[in-house]
């Protein structure tokens, strides 16, 4: 498991790659409508250079999800979803999605 807490404080917002730019991260627009490159948090570094791994844990995750429907009723799934994330997260939209990625 990831330890997310070294990602508190990061920034949230709109990050974006232009060109052969590198990544930047958009502070406040100036008189002319031009949004100002800001620096990044420590935060947004360990974030940044972390995604593999992030991401690595996101297709894992989906394994076990998908997995877990095959292996499980329907009922049961749900039951497991639920306790795994709670209503917060509109566990009823996951299934449905899970079910799509499965079919």
């Amino acid at each position: 498991m990831i330890d997310t807490d070294k990602y508190e404080g990061h920034t949230k917002g709109k990050w974006n790659v232009y060109g052969p730019y590198p990544l930047q991260r958009h502070g406040d627009y100036d008189d002319e409508g031009i949004a100002q490159a800001l620096p990044f948090t420590q935060a947004d570094v360990k974030l940044i250079a972390d995604a593999p791994k992030l991401l690595a844990e996101v297709m894992r995750l989906r394994i076990i999800v998908i997995d877990m429907f095959y292996t499980a009723d329907e009922l049961e799934a749900e039951q497991l979803l639920f306790n795994a994330v709670g209503d917060k997260y509109n566990y009823k939209q996951m299934i449905a999605d899970f079910k799509r990625m499965i079919e």
